[in-house]
């Protein structure tokens, strides 16, 4: 090959080696900028939906509460703030909204309402390609966030709360009656547990029962709506279990669907559906033989 044809070929790579290197290149990354700038001191109320659940938090007094009977834990709310306030992420810049980005049906949103009057919403919505981010919308832009800042704003209420569902002593729980396939009552008597008439081992009773009643907390919990209670296995065929105590004081907990490690249950008390540990209910199936002495 000649001097001339060995120069050529040398600047026909390199001109192809820059082309391919100026159409590879990678856009630009976004600058970060705030999508919300406030923090907490700003804010006075809150309202979150998610898919099963909806819930508010707002400050009273100085403190934080929720439209729930349930009491928030001291600092939860301070701890969500702290990991989501001010927002930062990064402008998409020409972005369609819609389902390319999980706005069509967000997973979650959440609603600032300000000291001020001003109000915020952000829509949270899928994930980017890698998982490392998360789309939300806010005033009209798409913005993309770090993926643990959008698990904080999809935040369940239960999270922010004490688990316990009820208590139940030993000392106080006069019977336990169950109403489903089979219809029985485990009754504390002078003479001992009986249950139609026969005497069972107050041990047993102790191990597969009562032990499970004398603390009951949840997993997950969940909006009492009709559609919720469809959802998780609730219907007039419903399994129910009521404890008396001492003072004539009752609760009925009725139960649904069960994966085998949780089964989801409601009480006559709250407004809320429990996932609680399946094996405290094991006793209805496993039937009195294993009850007696």
């Amino acid at each position: 090959m000649s001097r001339k044809s060995i120069v050529i070929c040398f600047f026909i790579c390199v001109a192809v080696i820059s082309a391919y290197a100026l159409v590879s290149r990678p856009e630009k990354e976004a600058e970060k900028s705030w999508v919300l700038s406030f923090s907490e001191d700003d804010v006075k109320e809150i309202n979150v939906e998610n898919t099963d659940e909806t819930y508010r938090l707002y400050k009273k007094d100085g403190v934080w509460k929720s439209d729930r009977k349930r009491e928030l834990l001291s600092g939860a709310v301070e701890e969500y703030f702290k990991n989501t306030l001010p927002m930062e992420g990064r402008k998409l810049e020409n972005a369609k909204n819609g389902a390319e980005y999980g706005f069509e049906n967000p997973d979650t949103t959440v609603t600032y309402i300000l000291n001020d009057g001003r109000i915020f919403t952000v829509e949270v919505g899928k994930n980017t390609p890698p998982d490392t981010e998360t789309y939300v919308k806010c005033g009209g832009e798409t913005c993309t966030v770090y993926t643990d800042v959008s698990s904080e704003l999809k935040k369940r209420l239960y999270r922010f709360t004490d688990t316990a569902v009820a208590s139940f002593k030993y000392e106080r729980i006069k019977s336990v009656s169950v109403e489903g396939n089979e219809n029985f009552t485990l009754e504390k008597t002078p003479e001992g547990w009986k249950c139609q008439g026969e005497i069972l081992s107050e041990e047993k009773v102790k191990q597969e029962v009562t032990r499970w009643l004398g603390n009951i907390f949840f997993v997950k919990c969940f909006d009492k709506t009709e559609e919720n209670l469809e959802k998780y296995g609730f219907d007039s065929q419903s399994t129910s279990v009521c404890i008396t105590l001492a003072n004539g004081d009752k609760t009925v907990i009725y139960l649904g669907l069960s994966d085998g490690e949780n089964i989801y249950i409601y009480t006559d008390k709250a407004e809320e559906i429990y996932s609680v540990n399946a094996k405290m209910f094991d006793f209805i199936k496993n039937g009195i033989k294993d009850l007696q002495n």
